[in-house]
Formats: structure tokens, C-alpha cells, sequence
């Protein structure tokens, strides 16, 4: 009898054991993932609930930037992008392929990485254009997860916004706007601070403002924006009013039929361009004309930042970030 019972006890309890061809596994779409995630406290509109969102890790990596060669870097990085400025003088660099967010002191030091490969808050799929707002949030064009991610300077999560994006690329935000380009969708959207599409650019019957894969964005002091309007060689420059004020070709990409994934700043009354296609960054003022060019040999140039008259230019070919002074340049 003992052993009848002892023996009942073991294969009571090896039922109760999953061997590992037995454990259920449970997968998630999108829409279910939104439901389970910590992103349920992330509404539509602007909110401070980020106690029950997971924070990144920080990391104990410390590389520079600017002095450490490739073969350091590539450790770190794969395809660097967009980069922009705090209030605070750090700067934050996006890396597409390792879908990280690295933010550096102003002396190009590493100081925190965040982020990794996924469709929850603080995760990526090939975030490309950043920008900063006044309260040093951190904004970014999360590309193929088709929506707009907003952290805070320690890298949490603390907004999420989906508008019917197909690759969102180049962000601004501006006067409590955001200014989004809509790549897949051929268009610019204006977005007010209640997270709904205000204005379309590309939407309307003027055959001026017909884009075909916008790109890269800036906003001058007038509030005039600026598209690369990168299927069509060109840069369009629209009013605060959202009306055509001309448009003008760029030469060097005159002959290529590609999107181009360039990056445009504006400083003191001049627009700053990366070419990928020349590896230099045009200049030109802000009716079109050419001033000159910057650097002669820059390596697939993505993202561009300027603070303080100093031009930062991403320089994905090399994994590293060049520095020109304007007021010498």
C-alpha cells in the first residue's frame, strides 16, 4: 500500500511538470500588446503616468564620440542618424540599425544609452530624425513602428503617438506643434498639442506642394518650413500659412531616382543640408541660393544639429560626429 501511494505522489507530481516541448508560449500582435503593456498609460494626449512604464537601463559603456576610432565604435554603433540638442548642452544621437537612443555630454563623451529592438514604450524599429523640445523632452520618429515616440532626459517613456503614419521621418516641434513628415504617405502633417492632425501639406490641389517621399525638415525664425522633398530633387519652402513660396532643385541629385534620407537645419538665416550622395552639407540661404558647401569628404553625412554657431554633422560611413565652427567655417 505504501508503495502504491508513494508511487501515485511521483506521477502526481511529474504531471504538474512542463518538460520545455510543453510550455505554452504566448505571442502578441500590436493591438494585444497594447492592451497587457505599461503603454494602457499612455494616452492619445500628453500624461505624466509613467510609474508602471519600464525604465531602460542605463549603460556602463564609455566611449567618445568625436576622439574614439571606428574600431571602437563599432562595438556601439551601426548606422548612426539623427541627432539634436538639449537646453542642457547634451546632445542625443539615434542609432537605426542597433534602435538605440545614446545621449553624450557636449565634449562627446557617452553618458546613458536607451532602448532596443521592439514595439513597446522605450523600444524602437529604425527610428531615424529626432528633436528636442524646451522642456528637454526627447522626440522621436520611431519609423516602423509608425508613430511618434516622446521620452524624457533620463529615457523613459512618457508619450506615444500613432496618426496613420506610414515612415514617418523628419520631426519638428514648434510653438506646441509637431511638424511631421509622412513619407509613405507623400505628405507633411501638422500636429496640435490635443495629438490631432491640424494641417496635411502634400493633400491639396496645388501641384506646387505634390511631394514625393519628404524627408528631412527645419522651421526658419518666421516660421517658414522647409521639406526635402527627397523623390523630386528638391526643397520646398511653405509659410506659417501653409502656402507654396517656391521650391528650388538640388544640382548633385539631379540624376538619382531614390529617396534620399538627408537632414536639414536652420541657423542665422541659412539652411544646412546633408548630401549622402556628395558627402558634404550645402548651404543655402533661405530663397534657394547657394553659399557654399561644408566639409569635401564626409562618408554617407545623416543628421545634423547646430548649437552655440557650431555645426554637429553625423557621419554614419565613419560611426562619428564632425564639428565645424560657422563663424570660422
Amino acid at each position: 500500500m505504501i508503495k502504491k501511494i508513494t508511487a501515485i505522489v511521483i506521477l502526481f507530481l511529474l504531471s504538474s511538470c512542463s518538460t520545455p516541448s510543453e510550455k505554452t508560449v504566448v505571442v502578441y500582435d500590436e493591438q494585444d500588446l497594447a492592451e497587457v503593456s505599461p503603454i494602457q498609460n499612455i494616452s492619445p494626449v500628453a500624461t505624466n503616468k509613467t510609474e508602471n512604464i519600464a525604465k531602460p537601463a542605463v549603460t556602463s559603456i564609455k566611449f567618445n564620440i568625436f576622439n574614439d576610432n571606428k574600431k571602437d565604435l563599432e562595438k556601439y554603433l551601426k548606422k548612426p542618424m539623427g541627432i539634436a540638442f538639449d537646453n542642457e548642452g547634451n546632445f542625443y544621437l539615434l542609432d537605426q540599425d542597433k534602435n538605440k537612443l545614446y545621449k553624450f555630454s557636449n565634449n562627446g563623451n557617452l553618458i546613458s544609452d536607451f532602448g532596443s529592438v521592439g514595439s513597446a514604450p522605450g523600444e524602437f524599429k529604425e527610428p531615424k530624425y529626432i528633436t528636442t523640445s524646451k522642456d528637454n523632452n526627447v522626440i522621436i520618429t520611431d519609423t516602423w513602428n509608425q508613430r511618434i515616440q516622446i521620452l524624457d532626459k533620463k529615457g523613459d517613456a512618457v508619450d506615444l503617438i500613432s496618426l496613420d503614419f506610414f515612415g514617418p521621418k523628419g520631426i519638428i516641434f514648434k510653438n506646441d506643434l509637431f511638424y511631421v513628415a509622412d513619407t509613405g504617405h507623400h505628405v507633411v502633417k501638422i500636429i496640435d498639442k490635443d495629438r490631432k492632425v491640424k494641417t496635411t501639406i502634400g493633400a491639396n490641389k496645388d501641384v506646387n506642394i505634390n511631394l514625393h517621399e519628404p524627408t528631412g525638415l527645419t522651421i526658419d525664425d518666421n516660421n517658414n518650413l522647409y521639406i526635402i522633398d527627397s523623390m523630386n530633387n528638391r526643397i520646398v519652402k511653405i509659410t506659417k500659412d501653409n502656402k507654396f513660396v517656391k521650391e528650388w532643385n538640388i544640382e548633385e541629385w539631379k540624376e538619382d531616382k531614390s529617396g534620399k534620407e538627408s537632414f536639414i537645419a536652420y541657423h542665422n538665416n541659412k539652411l544646412y543640408l546633408t548630401d549622402p550622395l556628395k558627402g558634404n552639407v550645402i548651404v543655402f540661404d533661405t530663397q534657394g541660393n547657394r553659399i557654399k558647401e561644408l566639409f569635401t569628404d564626409l562618408k554617407a553625412p545623416s543628421g545634423i544639429a547646430i548649437y552655440k554657431n557650431k555645426a554637429y554633422v553625423v557621419e554614419a560611413g565613419r560611426l562619428k560626429v564632425n564639428v565645424i565652427d560657422l563663424n570660422k567655417g
